[in-house]
């Protein structure tokens, strides 16, 4: 009492990993609000996850919508700002990058950006974190303390993950989520 309920991807309260709905979830939504109703104002909930789950989830109780005041919906970072977090990881982790490097890097997160419960960020630096990888594969077989990625690091990423930039499903953008 007094504080702040996060409960990040909430609709994981209902759902297993396989999207099937959960013996236990019903009844702990309905603690949940019922918690919510009888100390109102006493502390605050805030369920968090991706738009369109949380809107089923929402809509698995009926009470949750006459509960819930309002939500905010963050848009995921734009090319820019997933630009400016790629290279701050790298920086912090002492690494450096070549400009076709990042831009094809980029390509990739546009790439996953399209595909569903793309993950913002997080997508950026799993990718990073791979090429980094890469990288050090690189510059052990050359017997080298280099720590900037180059080009050929990043093709081998989308060579490992068989990912075609090129298809017209990785042209195309849904709107939303």
């Amino acid at each position: 009492m007094g504080g702040v309920l996060f409960i990040g991807e909430a609709y994981s309260i209902t759902q297993n990993t396989d999207n099937e709905k959960t013996g236990y979830g019903d009844e702990a939504v309905a603690v949940l609000l019922k918690q919510m109703e009888d100390r109102r104002g006493q502390f605050c909930v805030i369920l968090a996850g991706y738009k369109a789950e949380m809107d089923e989830f929402i809509s698995t109780n009926p009470g949750f919508s006459s509960r819930i005041q309002f939500s905010l919906d963050f848009p995921d970072y734009d090319r820019e700002e997933l630009s400016e977090i790629a290279l701050y990881f790298l920086q912090k982790k002492k690494y450096t990058i070549d400009d076709d490097a990042l831009s094809l890097i980029l390509d990739i997160a546009d790439y996953y950006r399209i595909r569903p419960n793309f993950a913002n960020a997080r997508t950026v630096r799993n990718i990073l974190e791979q090429v980094i990888m890469n990288q050090n594969l690189r510059t052990d077989e050359e017997k080298t303390d280099d720590t900037n990625i180059i080009l050929s690091d990043v093709q081998d990423y989308i060579d490992d993950e068989n990912i075609d930039l090129n298809s017209s499903s990785a042209q195309t953008r849904k709107i939303g989520f």
